[in-house]
C-alpha cells in the first residue's frame, strides 16, 4: 500500500465560479485499450490484476461539491471494476477497485472485453464539479 499526500495547483479547471477536477486522479488513460471491432488472436496479458485506488479530494476554501463521478460497477468475464465515492461536508472520498482474475482472453470473447474496458475508460472520465456555497 502506498499512502500519498500532494497537491497540485492548477489542477482543476475554472469556469467562471465552478471548479472541474477530472478524474482519474491517478489512473491516466488516454484512450480505451481497444479499439478495432474485430480481433483474431487471443488477448494476452502478461499477468492477472489488481489494483485499488482510494483518493481523498478536500475541497478548497470557499467551494462545496456540486456533482459527483456516477458509481459504476461491472463483474463479468473474470473482470471486476467498481467505482464509487462518498461526499463528505469537506471532501469526497473516491474508491475504484479494477480486478482481471485471468490473463488470456480468446478472440470470441473480444467484443465483451472490449465493451468492459470501454466502460472503464468511459467511468474513468467522470470529473468532480465544485462550486461556491448557495447564498
Amino acid at each position: 500500500m502506498i499512502n500519498l499526500h500532494y497537491s497540485v495547483p492548477g489542477f482543476a479547471s475554472k469556469t467562471g465560479p465552478i471548479m472541474y477536477l477530472p478524474l482519474p486522479m491517478l489512473t491516466c488513460t488516454k484512450q480505451s485499450m481497444f479499439l478495432p471491432d474485430k480481433r483474431k488472436f487471443d488477448i494476452d496479458f502478461p499477468y492477472t490484476l489488481e489494483e485499488t485506488e482510494n483518493t481523498v479530494l478536500t475541497f478548497p476554501a470557499g467551494f462545496v461539491l456540486d456533482e459527483k463521478p456516477e458509481s459504476k460497477k461491472i463483474d463479468q468475464n473474470d473482470i471486476y471494476f467498481n467505482s464509487y465515492s462518498f461526499a463528505k461536508e469537506r471532501s469526497i472520498d473516491m474508491y475504484r477497485i479494477l480486478r482481471r482474475r485471468r490473463n488470456k482472453f480468446h478472440p470470441e470473447e473480444y467484443l465483451s472485453v472490449k465493451e468492459i474496458f470501454d466502460a472503464i475508460f468511459y467511468s474513468d472520465q467522470s470529473q468532480v464539479v465544485l462550486s461556491p456555497p448557495a447564498d
